[in-house]
């Protein structure tokens, strides 16, 4: 089964901003940028130029979810 990655940080949005994250996407476009990913249960940055060459696509998530996202997040970025 494919996980599907999971965007935690775009620039200086991340998942607590009350920004739209897509409002910050399109801000972001055509400048270089720093993205976040969580894909299962691994975290990894990757920068980008220009273009991030992908789509973006919104799923549900339970509060139960988003609590276990946050806190593997939180984890991540006191390294």
């Amino acid at each position: 089964m494919h996980v599907v990655p999971i965007v935690l940080k775009f620039d200086d949005w991340d998942i607590d901003s009350t920004q739209s994250f897509f409002d910050k996407e399109e801000e972001m476009t055509g400048k270089p940028k720093d993205i976040v990913f969580l894909q299962g249960d691994q975290i990894r940055e990757e920068h980008f130029d220009n273009k991030v060459g992908c789509g973006w696509r919104i799923y549900p998530v339970t509060p139960e979810e988003k609590q276990k996202i946050r806190e593997i997040y939180t984890k991540w970025k006191a390294k």
